[in-house]
């Protein structure tokens, strides 16, 4: 569940990075919005990627007896 929650983190990264791209400089007020979306979903990903290294990390020490499931999920923030 964490690595498809990451998946879709990196597609909304690469959406609004796209979206910003197209304003360009032709409107700066929807182009800032975007860019603190942005950098919400890429504290995001960047948090589910610690998580997933921390669950791996774990899953070592334990012999391989523990899965995602075994550590309770982090609340997502609204945006």
């Amino acid at each position: 569940m964490i690595r498809e929650d990451l998946v879709a983190e990196r597609i909304a990264i690469e959406s609004y990075s796209e979206i910003i791209r197209y304003l360009g400089d032709n409107d700066p007020t929807s182009r800032r919005v975007m860019e603190e979306i942005l950098a919400k979903e890429e504290q995001h990903a960047e948090e589910l990627k610690s998580l997933m290294e921390t669950l791996s990390h774990l899953e070592k020490q334990s012999g391989g007896n523990r899965s995602e499931n075994d550590i309770q999920r982090p609340v997502k923030r609204a945006s």
